[in-house]
């Protein structure tokens, strides 16, 4: 098997279906929303996850950890990649369409190159700088940053951003721990701090649900969000990122916003607006713009360095 072939199958073929996996996620929230608050559902989706990889971790993957500083590096992953991100995207979810959440998600890339250039100083070129700029366009068409009153759906849009933000900065500041420790290691304690976290945001929320009166199949979504739309890609995330760079990762929310699109169609009764279709083309331009820079030849000119030295 050739070094493409292994690359394709170790690599592309798992992070393609990783993101066919998230973007489950905004409907099985909507559908979960029937029978629980969003509360509960970010509550559950973290819990529950951290029932998966702590089981594993005690019986398979165990591994100690050094140093005690080392604690603190997961709590902030925790914040960052689950905890604050996964609040975000749920409480987004319950304001805004499934479908524009598909979309937005999308800019995670265009976070990720931002927080890698800030952080690893990488090469600043022209076409990194007008992908990210016809990507934003795109973000802002669709949730209208001139509507500064939150009305409609901008509340909900702006939340998911916020995820998008917060997903981003976790991809470039967990890879170098992936150095030092095994994924499982990492991803264990990234969840159970972020279950203690969740637990004064959305405690109240969670002993409000009426458990007793909600019908079997109406636990099926939550179990939906829980393990198909967040156990199993995370996993499978942290896994390739140890392997990969964290822009390669980003790059794979491409499959979401059609995927999601889909879904919403099929099992929520949506439909794209016109709006939508423009906000998606801008945004997977710019997304492509900055992910494939460096096979697209522009002039010496339009080529420079960042001024700053390490």
């Amino acid at each position: 098997m050739s070094n493409i072939q292994k690359s394709l199958m170790g690599i592309h073929l798992p992070l393609f279906l990783t993101q066919l996996l998230f973007s489950t996620i905004p409907v099985f929230s909507k559908l979960a929303f029937t029978h629980f608050n969003p509360e509960s559902v970010v509550f559950f989706r973290i819990f529950g996850s951290a029932i998966v990889f702590l089981l594993l971790y005690m019986t398979i993957f165990r591994e100690k950890v050094h140093r005690k500083k080392d604690l603190l590096h997961f709590a902030v992953f925790g914040f960052f990649g689950v905890l604050g991100n996964q609040y975000f995207f749920v409480k987004g979810v319950s304001y805004t369409l499934s479908i524009n959440a598909s979309i937005l998600i999308t800019t995670i890339p265009i976070f990720t190159v931002v927080f890698a250039l800030i952080g690893k100083k990488e090469e600043i070129s022209l076409v990194k700088i007008l992908g990210v700029i016809i990507a934003l366009m795109g973000a802002g068409t669709i949730i209208g940053f001139e509507k500064l009153d939150f009305t409609g759906y901008l509340k909900g849009n702006l939340m998911i951003l916020l995820n998008s933000a917060f997903f981003a900065f976790y991809l470039v500041i967990s890879k170098p721990m992936l150095k030092k420790y095994r994924p499982f290691t990492v991803i264990t304690w990234m969840y159970l701090f972020s279950t203690l976290g969740a637990l004064p945001l959305t405690l109240k929320q969670v002993l409000a649900v009426p458990y007793a009166s909600i019908p079997f199949k109406g636990y099926l979504p939550l179990l939906g969000v829980v393990y198909l739309g967040t156990a199993i890609p995370y996993m499978v995330n942290k896994l390739i990122l140890q392997k990969t760079a964290s822009s390669i990762v980003a790059i794979y929310t491409y499959v979401q916003p059609v995927a999601g699109t889909i879904l919403a169609v099929i099992f929520l009764s949506e439909s794209p607006s016109t709006t939508m279709v423009l906000s998606t083309a801008l945004i997977l331009i710019g997304v492509t713009l900055v992910s494939f820079h460096r096979s697209i030849a522009l002039p010496n000119l339009f080529q420079f360095k960042p001024t700053f030295k390490k």
